[in-house]
């Protein structure tokens, strides 16, 4: 399995799952996994977007004005 910097935490079935999504992106895809498909490729693809939306979203001035909101008073 090639190494790569996997930037999310996964068990490892889903690491494997996730190197095996990079490499069909880079044209490497391996025909013994069928079930590899355009769905699943979706998936992928669609929870990747969705980690970076929180990711983003976790960054923003609204979402660190909320947390300093929330944290108890320093005097």
């Amino acid at each position: 399995m090639p190494s790569y910097r996997v930037p999310y935490v996964f068990c490892d079935s889903c690491a494997e799952d996730y190197v095996a999504y990079i490499e069909i992106l880079k044209g490497n895809k391996d025909k013994a996994m069928y079930w590899h498909n355009d769905a699943w490729m979706k998936v992928w693809a669609t929870w990747i977007e969705h980690q970076g939306a929180i990711d983003s979203y976790l960054k923003s001035k609204e979402f660190e004005r909320l947390l300093d909101e929330l944290r108890p008073n320093q005097t």
